[in-house]
Parts: structure tokens; sequence; C-alpha cells
């Protein structure tokens, strides 16, 4: 579409719950400006607004993340996951003649086109797609609109409460179009919610998925986040900047994770923020280079804006905030991106941030891949082995993880081929690229992959067995 880069830097930011002030925070524009282009958006079709409307039971409303970078990691940094975020806080304001879902559709069946009535209200119907849009976002605190530090028997209070409101069985034979499979899914995740809360022993762990997901949500937002853009040219995409660093001869890693969707992306950095380190008494680094001569004045504006972020990355870096360092220098590259001596500074920071982090990702996906949300165990995966270049094994999981989402069979083989390069030795590597090469439709890759696993590995029944199955499907 035909947006500026402007425009492009905002609608990374909007996500379905991010507040427009927020927006305001950490772009450094002022809110006229971000209302301005949200408008402009609105106007094209791409963003939908909403208002928000008041909770429907009471509870705390403020958002203790606002005037926060989400993409720092010192002290002040990580959201805070205590707020409850409550559920239809933010919907979509109701207009009966152009809901989300219409009153009326038409089904076919018996070779006939009958007029089917949706028979929900206008504010029940906003009611559900406002919470079935945010089950994924959503921790299972904030669905079921308790504190974390609730009792038992509030959780418990809690989910009676709202389950009344979302049991399919309360609709029973009403016709509920596409809202019968909304309902099937927000009632199986509060279900789901309910009961990891009421056990201690599954509440508890869940509690330390948390904490390992906020100890990595900075690194997550400056990985799926667009640079803003530089007073004099257009930004570079996440993709293209990651494909700039990985042309260096000391890339850490072959193949970026893929860049998240414009609804997931997460807030940029604050282009006027001066807080991503504190200011060292004395640098030992040297100067950068003097602008050319003959310098215009925005030449010399852009340098300037280049060297600020530069200098408050090499801070962040000798503090030990490396997230925010890898933010700053993402920001000085997406400025002066002939810079190598920044894109050099952003390898060292990100590969320094995925290092430190690789624990908690580690703790993440094996949460994720024990509650079978693959797509996103898939992704921790790869965080750790980004920071683990030499370990075959988060590439072999991250592979098997996309394979039981579906999802990207072509991706599965780039991991698992990874996996295999860095120790073709182990034979359930092998096992995972033939599995990849078969989803994907490469039947004979597969089999030369499994062949050569089976040789290695002659005894092996599943290895023998794949063999027998990709030998029967080429014939």
């Amino acid at each position: 579409m035909p947006l500026t880069p402007l425009e492009a830097f905002v609608l990374c930011q909007l996500d379905g719950a991010t507040d427009l002030d927020e927006v305001s925070v950490v772009t450094s524009l002022s809110p006229t400006d971000v209302g301005r282009i949200v408008q402009r958006l609105v106007g094209m079709g791409v963003v939908r607004a909403d208002v928000p409307r008041p909770s429907r039971i009471t509870g705390p409303t403020t958002n203790p993340a606002r005037q926060r970078d989400p993409r720092r990691d010192d002290d002040s940094a990580a959201p805070n996951e205590d707020s409850v975020r409550l559920i239809g806080a933010r919907r979509a304001k109701v207009n009966p003649s152009s809901s989300v879902e219409p009153a009326a559709k038409r089904q076919s069946g018996g070779g006939e086109r009958a007029l089917v009535e949706v028979e929900l209200d206008p504010e029940r119907r906003a009611l559900i797609d406002d919470t079935h849009s945010r089950l994924e976002t959503l921790t299972h605190y904030q669905l079921l609109d308790v504190a974390p530090r609730a009792e038992r028997k509030e959780i418990k209070a809690a989910y009676f409460s709202i389950i009344s409101t979302f049991h399919p069985d309360k609709y029973f034979g009403k016709q509920l179009g596409t809202y019968q499979k909304k309902l099937s899914e927000v009632f199986t995740r509060l279900t789901h919610a309910y009961e990891v809360l009421s056990r201690k022993a599954s509440r508890e762990e869940y509690d330390r998925y948390l904490k390992a997901r906020r100890a990595t949500r900075s690194f997550d937002a400056v990985l799926t986040s667009l640079p803003p853009p530089g007073p004099s040219q257009t930004p570079p995409s996440t993709a293209a900047a990651a494909s700039t660093a990985s042309s260096t001869p000391d890339a850490k890693r072959s193949e970026e994770p893929p860049p998240a969707s414009v609804a997931e992306a997460a807030p940029a950095a604050a282009p006027g923020s001066a807080e991503l380190g504190s200011k060292p008494a004395e640098r030992s680094e040297p100067p950068p280079a003097a602008p050319p001569r003959g310098a215009g004045r925005a030449e010399m504006a852009r340098l300037e804006q280049a060297q600020k972020f530069r200098l408050a990355g090499l801070d962040a870096l000798r503090d030990g905030h490396y997230v925010s360092a890898v933010n700053a220098f993402r920001i000085a590259m997406s400025i002066t991106p002939e810079d190598s001596e920044i894109v050099g500074l952003l390898l060292k920071a990100e590969q320094t941030a995925a290092r430190e982090l690789a624990e908690k990702y580690l703790a993440r996906a094996q949460y994720e891949e024990r509650s079978k949300d693959f797509v996103a165990a898939a992704q921790s995966y790869e965080r750790v082995a980004a920071g683990r270049p030499k370990d075959p094994k988060p590439l072999d999981l991250a592979a098997r993880s996309v394979l039981r989402a579906g999802t990207d069979p072509r991706r599965a083989v780039g991991l698992a081929r990874r996996a295999v390069a860095l120790d073709p030795r182990v034979t359930a590597h092998s096992l995972t690229l033939a599995e990849a090469y078969q989803a994907a439709g490469m039947l004979k890759s597969a089999l030369a992959e499994a062949e050569r696993a089976r040789s290695t590995a002659p005894k092996d029944e599943a290895i023998a067995a794949l063999c027998r199955r990709l030998k029967k499907l080429g014939s």
C-alpha cells in the first residue's frame, strides 16, 4: 500500500492492545501526529479503530507499563504482567450495520441458498469477537481477570462467572454461524487456564514460564520490530537488516527467524530516548569518522543522530544491557546503513544478547512444547540456537516443532539441515531432516537422507520404517 516510512513505522506499533498514548511515547511523535497517521490508516482500511468501554466487572484499568520502552532490558523496562487486562476492556464500537459478523449470512445447502440469522445481539457479538481476537496475547491470569497472587477460591469464582458467558451450551438451539467455533475456542482456552491455575504444581510451572517470557520479551520486541525511519531514507525492514548483518564473516546464524506480522509487531524504541544506558565519564572508543567536506545541514543532522544512538549502544553494552544495545545499534544502522562499524557493533550485541538469554528461551520453549503451542516453541528454540551456535539440538527441536505445528515444512528443512551440518553423526537429526523433506514434498531427498541415517544406525527400526514408507511413496 502507498505508505510513507513514518506511517509504516507507526503501523508496526499497532497490535490491538497498545494505547495510542503509548505509541506516542515509543515513537517520540506527538499525540497529534500519531492521531493524524492513525486516522489516515483507518481511512485506507489498514486498521480498524477501537474505543474503550467500561469493564463488565470492577478492577484495575490503568496500565503500569505506560511510559516504558518495551525494547529496553534495564530495571524499569520489563512490562508488568501483574496488571489485569480485563476481558472486553478494549473492543470495537458496536455498529449493527457494520458488525464484524453480519446479523445474517448466506449458507448453501440442498442446492439452495438459505438466509441464516446469527441469533446474537451486537453487544454479545462484539464481546465474543474481542475476547477471541486476544486469546493468544492474554495470560491465564488476564483471561480469567484475576491477579497473579489470587487465591484458588478467587480463581474458581472468576472462572464460573466468566464461563457463563462463553459456554457453548448457553446458546443451544440458536443459529450462531462462525460464532459457534469462536465460542468453542474461547471456552476451551478458559477451561485450560482454570485447570492450570487451580493446581499448585501446574500453576508454579506456568509462573516460571511467565518469568522466563518476561525476561526475554524485550529481545523479542527488538527482533520483530521495524527500526524508526531516518531523516532522509526509507528504513530497512528486519529481514533486510538481518541480510546485511549475515553477509559479514562473523554472522551468528545463516538464517534469521521469519519477521513477525504487522499485527504482532512489538513497539520500537523512542528515537529521542537517551536512557538506553547511563553515560560514562570517559570513553576509550575512537570517535566516528568526521562528516564529509561540504556536507549539508541535513547530512550533519543525520550523522549526529546516528552518533547519539551509537554512543547509547556502547553505554548499554558496557552496563550489561545487551538488548538495549541491540536496540540502539539497530536504530543507528537504520539511519546510517553504510556505516560498517555500526553493523559490526550490532552483530556483537546480538550475539551477546542471544547467548545471555539462551537459558531463558529454553525454559520458554520447553513449556510451550509441553503445552502443544508448537508455533511459539519453534521460535523459542530458534532463539536458543542463536545463543548456542555450535549446538545442533535446539535446531533439531525447532525443526520438529515446526513439523508438529504443520505450518512451513520448508522452514523445518532449513533448520534440520543446519542441525545435521553441525553434527552429521546424530541419526535423530537426519531422521528429522528426512521427515521435513517428506513434509515439503521432496521425496527423493527424504529417501536419500533416510538411507544415509540407516547406514549409520542399521538396527534403528524407526529409520527402517521411514525408508520403507518413502520407497512406497516414491514408487
